[in-house]
């Protein structure tokens, strides 16, 4: 896939750049783990605006990453991982039960600074900027009408783009993150915090234009090869 390539090589572009000025190459780690999303909402025109966050959904996460030591307590990984995001929204009443989901899969270029905390408890902090290309995507609606003995549930691929109702391929904001180091086991809390606007011209009936944004957080495990 061009777009992989080109992000292993914008990754291994900057790694060269940073080893440069590095003491080392640091570990290679194998990552996985679960993600608990969401989608940011923002609308609004002239005379009002506001915000909301939709229904929560479960994905994963797996990759390979590479450590570059810049001092003795900090570093900087960087690496490819495969990521799904999205939303899911579920309503139900009396007789009846409504489900939207939204499911994105990335393939992500994160550049993490992380930071040791000396003491009893390796503690390691985290942050960094974060680029991502859409290379997957469906959007899922279930709706059961239990009276009516009515159960239809309709299915379609994502659009990418930038025509209005498509998606932008390109995601990027900023992860934050908190773990421990048990060499060689680390465990990570993560947060993704996107700026990307996901959808294009995207406005309601009533004229107020709204905007999207992945959040989201997730719990991560690394395995040091070295």
């Amino acid at each position: 896939m061009n777009v992989t390539k080109k992000l292993l090589t914008l990754g291994l572009a900057l790694g060269s750049m940073f080893t440069a000025n590095a003491q080392e190459l640091g570990s290679t780690l194998i990552r996985g783990g679960v993600n608990y999303n969401h989608l940011f909402g923002t609308y609004g025109d002239a005379d009002n605006d506001g915000s909301y966050i939709t229904g929560s959904m479960v994905g994963f996460n797996a990759g390979v990453t590479q450590e570059i030591v810049l001092s003795s307590d900090i570093m900087l990984e960087t690496g490819l991982l495969y990521t799904s995001k999205g939303k899911k929204d579920d309503s139900k009443g009396e007789g009846y039960e409504y489900s939207d989901e939204t499911n994105l899969s990335y393939i992500e270029l994160p550049i993490d600074f992380k930071y040791k905390v000396t003491g009893s408890l390796p503690l390691i902090l985290t942050a960094g900027p974060y680029v991502a290309y859409g290379v997957d995507g469906k959007s899922k609606e279930t709706a059961t009408v239990t009276a009516l003995g009515v159960n239809s549930s309709v299915e379609k691929d994502i659009e990418w783009g930038s025509s209005e109702g498509e998606y932008n391929q390109w995601d990027y904001g900023f992860n934050f993150g908190i773990g421990v180091d048990l060499n060689p086991i680390e465990l990570t809390l993560r947060y993704g915090l996107g700026l990307s606007d996901l959808e294009n011209n995207s406005e309601d009936e009533d004229g107020l234009t709204k905007k999207y944004y992945n959040r989201g957080v997730s719990l991560n495990i690394a395995y040091k090869l070295n």
